[in-house]
């Protein structure tokens, strides 16, 4: 997985579209901007926000992901800004640093890593204890975070954070380190948690030892948002979180992500504090990050592109109507036009320019063959990005490509139809020189144009030879499964749950889900090929209320049983075809799939 980062603006403006009173009060979000302020334009990978679910104020502490490689073999640091540092319009810079270990260090940890840390002094001062902690450590636990509490005064300790496996692991860990407290205690106290997938201690080191504070990070396996629910309410049982906070976290957790810049939101872990011998206190580590962590939600919170049909079998679009949909389109957020039958439509160019002037991106897609006067213009316009639609061995399509290759900065992506009659030649198409520098090729079951004709799908034989080629290409250029071809991209995924990331909103067909589409007539539909479903409306309130759209996640999400297939959860098979995998396989069995 690419590990991205975005602008730490982008992420507090999130939180401000978003808010959560019950977790941050006006003052909280007053001093938040003092953060985006002097940060704007940091770049994290993820911001967390540290709340207490058990005391009544509202505020949280910020956490930052930062790229850093001051420190020997460590390449980020965590910094965690104390809501006493900016909610005055105070220094946000004064935090608590923290550097994340590799589970197998070595004397490095002590010669480099912990000096140039720490700074000089602190290491002379901590670096027996240190050591003589660190070597101490039983198997299955082991020294996961170093950090220093700067902006809290604590200039003569540090905060270890200790990766234990198990709930025993503890118990032997805090003996072995020679805990001020008693082990067997915590032992008892964390019996409610014993499931959970593996916890961290949160102990500060001085020159004597590890001190009697502690805290208990507890990890979950899991993130979909039910079984964060049975957590949360857990916690209230036992006294530990406010109901309040509580109905807050569940609604931060069902937060719809959005797109570029795609950010999600969701339940990391919970700290439990520890003191007088039992628990009193529980902390939620909340955050936002650039890329997908799970797959449990129906939709984006606003679409990631509008497919607008410029001219078509309902007519052509007037061209006031197309500019008023691109002003909806960026005021609701929405990065991307993908604009179908440009090919002749006279204003096209006009509309190009204006959604290059204000940012918003365009696809053109092609498919069909275009004079190099009529791509010249696009170009001109300020159009990059092309989708070539292909049926077959378009031979004239192919000629387009080579075309748009001549302009500098342009990015070629190709659909290709692939049915029963051309899967056997695929592999022959992929050695094809024209897909020399283009973008990416997708594979496809279905076109979404004018009058979509099914095809005569691959057989299971042929499926399999497509994935096997697909798994094996190394060209400069992927391909991939187009999300109309849904049972391609759940069997490339294989069969192991847990690796098959086609799930949720990436596992099929994403009409009403990522994108919708407006036809030519100006009628919303869910997508170009469920026209039966059009409705008249604005872009915001269509996503958001619309009765289709509605209708079609509902669809997604309770449709018929697939009678066991084994990939049926990894599956969303285009909803404008009915029965499509016994149109496939044959008969009335789906289970024909899993041969």
């Amino acid at each position: 997985m690419e590990i991205m980062t975005l602008p730490v603006s982008d992420y507090l403006d999130q939180i401000f579209r978003h808010p959560l009173p019950e977790l941050m009060d006006d003052e909280c979000l007053k001093g938040l901007q003092n953060i985006k302020k002097a940060h704007r334009n940091r770049q994290s990978h993820m911001i967390g926000l540290e709340v207490s679910l058990t005391r009544e104020e509202r505020f949280v502490d910020i956490i930052e992901s930062i790229d850093d490689d001051s420190v020997y073999s460590t390449q980020g640091r965590w910094t965690e800004i104390d809501y006493d540092s900016f909610r005055n319009g105070g220094d946000p810079d004064r935090d608590c640093s923290f550097i994340n270990l590799d589970k197998e260090y070595d004397d490095s940890l002590f010669d480099r890593i912990f000096p140039e840390f720490t700074g000089e002094k602190r290491a002379v001062l901590l670096g027996p204890s240190f050591r003589r902690t660190v070597e101490s450590l039983p198997e299955g636990a082991w020294l996961k975070q170093i950090g220093c509490m700067e902006s809290r005064g604590e200039q003569e300790s540090v905060r270890l954070v200790i990766f234990c496996e198990d709930r025993d692991t503890i118990r032997r860990c805090l003996k072995s380190i020679d805990w001020k407290g008693n082990a067997e205690n915590v032992y008892d106290a964390l019996i409610p948690w014993d499931a959970y997938d593996h916890f961290g201690l949160n102990l500060d080191l001085t020159v004597e030892g590890t001190g009697e504070k502690l805290g208990i990070e507890v990890f979950l396996k899991w993130h979909n948002p039910i079984l964060v629910d049975i957590v949360i309410d857990r916690l209230v049982y036992q006294s530990l979180c406010l109901p309040d906070k509580a109905e807050a976290v569940k609604r931060w957790i069902r937060i719809l992500p959005e797109g570029e810049p795609f950010i999600q939101t969701r339940f990391t872990y919970f700290k439990l504090n520890y003191s007088d011998g039992s628990i009193n206190e529980a902390k939620a580590y909340l955050e936002q990050r650039p890329y997908i962590l799970h797959y449990y939600f129906p939709a984006y919170d606003r679409p990631l592109r509008l497919d607008l049909e410029l001219s078509g079998r309902a007519g052509r679009m007037d061209a006031g109507n197309a500019l008023e949909l691109i002003d909806e389109c960026l005021a609701e957020r929405i990065p991307c036009v993908r604009l179908y039958g440009a090919e002749d439509y006279t204003e096209v160019r006009k509309l190009v320019r204006t959604c290059s002037d204000k940012g918003l991106r365009t696809e053109i897609v092609i498919n069909r063959p275009v004079p190099r006067e009529v791509l010249e213009s696009l170009y001109k316009a300020g159009a990059t990005d092309f989708r070539i639609h292909i049926e077959d061995d378009n031979g004239a399509c192919l000629k387009t490509i080579e075309l748009l290759k001549d302009f500098e900065g342009i990015k070629i992506r190709i659909l290709l139809l692939i049915h029963r009659g051309n899967a056997d030649s695929f592999e022959e198409f992929l050695k094809s020189p024209v897909l020399s520098g283009i973008s990416e090729l997708c594979l496809t079951s279905v076109l979404q144009y004018d009058d979509m004709h099914l095809s005569e799908q691959p057989d299971m034989d042929q499926m399999e030879r497509l994935i096997t080629l697909i798994r094996d290409h190394e060209g400069d250029f992927p391909v991939i499964a187009d999300s109309c071809f849904s049972k391609l991209k759940a069997m490339l995924g294989g069969t192991d749950a847990k690796r098959n990331c086609n799930q949720g909103v990436e596992r099929g067909c994403e009409a009403g889900r990522s994108f919708f589409a407006v036809l030519s007539d100006g009628s919303f539909v869910p997508c170009l090929r469920l026209r039966d479903m059009a409705e008249s409306g604005k872009v915001g309130a269509y996503w958001d209320d619309s009765p289709a759209i509605k209708e079609i996640r509902r669809r997604g999400e309770h449709r018929e049983e697939c009678s066991g297939c084994m990939y049926e959860r990894r599956c969303l098979p285009c909803p404008g075809i009915k029965y499509e995998c016994e149109k496939i396989y044959g008969g009335g069995n789906k289970n024909d799939i899993q041969r």
